[in-house]
């Protein structure tokens, strides 16, 4: 949620507007605040039902409020960083039925025509993103599953919990940085110094991609176990 600039301050952000049995409207917290259900998306003000009693009165969905709201999400993420895949699937269909969208880039994504099996990520701030499908999906129900990074923040007393080659990656990446930051050390020592780190991500990258494999989006029965020994249905 982004709030406009005169409005900043001035909004209380809640989980569920059930939350506001326990708010006192009368309180002097919530004295000319809005107060905004993330659940409904609805936003609310104490106002006076009569001259002594006041209540929690709905003034409109958060969307609706534009003099208040900059940006209102679809979805809610906690620590978004970037979003790596998507994938698609008929509101009906089983649960194995997902077929992944290929990333096309923003200024790229309007040449592709009607084409389904896209998407696009376009970073409207440095904590909100928007997803981009043709239109075509709109004709039709289906779900939507996105993969994404999580950012998060640590400093020289933060205690990870990582992988050993991340460790590895890390120590190797830091020295690499100051032996550029800071020259001490010869150039034939800090090419070694980048080889290695090279190497360390090249193992990283390895390791998460060993369960990828080559198919075809065709029925399984097209093909028999001899095709795919000698490699026929690729080319089919």
């Amino acid at each position: 949620y982004e709030v406009t600039e005169d409005y900043e301050g001035l909004v209380i952000f809640v989980n569920n507007y059930e939350t506001l049995n326990d708010m006192d409207p009368a309180s002097d917290e919530y004295y000319n605040k809005i107060v905004c259900a993330k659940d409904n998306q609805q936003c609310y003000e104490a106002r006076h039902i009569t001259t002594s009693t006041l209540s929690w009165i709905p003034i409109g969905h958060a969307r609706e409020l534009t003099e208040v709201f900059e940006m209102v999400p679809d979805y809610e993420i906690k620590n978004l960083q970037e979003i790596t895949n998507a994938y698609i699937q008929p509101k009906n269909g089983e649960s194995y039925d997902w077929s992944e969208l290929n990333f096309i880039a923003y200024e790229d994504f309007y040449q592709y025509g009607l084409t389904n099996q896209i998407y696009s990520v376009l970073p409207l701030t440095d904590k909100c993103a928007k997803v981009i499908l043709k239109k075509s999906f709109a004709l039709q129900q289906f779900k939507l599953k996105l993969i994404y990074n999580e950012s998060f923040d640590f400093d020289i007393d933060t205690i990870f919990n990582i992988p050993k080659q991340f460790v590895a990656l890390f120590n190797a990446a830091l020295v690499y940085d100051l032996s550029v930051a800071y020259p001490r050390l010869s150039e034939n020592t800090v090419a070694i110094i980048k080889a290695r780190l090279d190497e360390l991500e090249q193992n990283v990258r390895r390791s998460s991609s060993v369960s990828k494999f080559i198919g075809r989006d065709y029925k399984r029965a097209m093909y028999s176990y001899g095709d795919f020994l000698a490699g026929r249905f690729l080319g089919m």
